[in-house]
């Protein structure tokens, strides 16, 4: 969800993932065509895609990379930050506006999610968008910025990089309103008071 691999959120210093890679392609400073080769072929822990993605597809994914390591889209950093005693490992950054979010969402994501993001729920039933984003944040920047895949979610934010992160930011601060953006039918827990991931936003 950060692109660092075992350097990131996946890795043994946080979520100790057994499938996170060994590679932080955050600090890899190969262009687009190395990339998109090493991506097709495999190797040094990651598997070779060219077997089962189109090479558009692949050149897709290095180009998306690229852009993100070099500041041309979003990069995690300005979205949230790496933290190992929070949940989740994580915790928005500082800079949101929560009010400005809200617009937001009511004019890009209410129309599927529902007014208060009840209408679609994850995982089963367990998560309602709201309680969804206040635990899993750092899954959902990432949706937000490239939509869902096999839905008809694309990109929900426009402008230029620095423009598109500090909607993302917004749009998950406003999700941290537990009564703008309650459970709903969702099965699983909220976060509690105080609970670090949302921070000051946290309502």
């Amino acid at each position: 969800w950060d692109l660092r691999g075992a350097a990131g959120i996946s890795g043994p210093g946080y979520g100790n993932k057994a499938y996170a890679l060994p590679h932080d392609l955050l600090a890899d400073a190969r262009g687009e065509d190395e990339l998109a080769a090493w991506f097709t072929d495999g190797g040094a822990g990651l598997p070779g895609l060219g077997a089962v993605l189109e090479t558009d597809a692949i050149r897709s994914i290095a180009r998306f990379v690229v852009e993100v390591r070099d500041g041309a889209l979003p990069h995690p950093d300005w979205i949230w930050e790496l933290r190992a005693n929070s949940p989740g490992n994580y915790a928005l950054g500082p800079g949101a506006d929560a009010a400005r979010g809200g617009a937001l969402f009511a004019e890009r994501c209410a129309d599927c999610h529902g007014a208060d993001g009840t209408e679609l729920l994850f995982d089963d039933g367990a998560y309602s968008l709201g309680t969804h984003a206040r635990q899993k944040a750092y899954e959902d920047w990432f949706k937000i910025l490239n939509g869902q895949p096999g839905t008809d979610m694309g990109r929900q934010v426009d402008g230029d990089a620095r423009a598109m992160g500090q909607q993302i930011l917004d749009l998950l601060a406003a999700l941290c309103d537990r009564a703008a953006f309650p459970p709903g039918a969702a099965s699983g827990a909220d976060v509690a008071d105080g609970d670090p991931r949302c921070g000051a936003y946290l309502r």
